[in-house]
């Protein structure tokens, strides 16, 4: 979940935080930038859907999405890979963000050494990790 926060700074103003457990996404939102309301829930909440069916972004973070939150005007970001599938059976919009942290190592090496790396190396690196 920690992955997503930085998808706070775009803008949102009320962000869902669904995880495994309550106590596991309140963890989560106690790390959220103040003046964003947060609402932290468990994947077996009964709000989930009332909740889903007002946002616009979903972004799952861990585990699988239940397949009855996605709607064709959501947008879904996965950083798991695990729900790809169940985002175009929907019709709901998916933004691609499975090489997020080959770029992130890439800008991160880039300010320690001052040196560029391609994709190619940083992704290569990553497999050894």
């Amino acid at each position: 979940l920690l992955l997503a926060l930085p998808l706070t700074r775009l803008g949102f103003g009320v962000v869902g935080i669904v995880a495994e457990s309550v106590p596991e996404a309140e963890r989560v939102a106690a790390e959220v930038p103040a003046g964003i309301q947060t609402y932290p829930m468990s994947l077996s909440d009964r709000a989930l859907t009332s909740l889903t069916e007002r946002a616009d972004l979903i972004v799952l973070t861990a585990g699988r999405i239940p397949e009855h939150v996605l709607q064709p005007y959501h947008t879904f970001i996965d950083l798991t890979g695990n729900g790809r599938k169940s985002a175009q059976n929907k019709g709901a919009s998916t933004i691609d963000l499975s090489q997020l942290p080959v770029f992130h190592l890439m800008r991160q090496l880039e300010h320690s050494t001052g040196r560029r790396f391609s994709e190619a190396q940083v992704a290569e690196l990553l497999t050894h990790l």
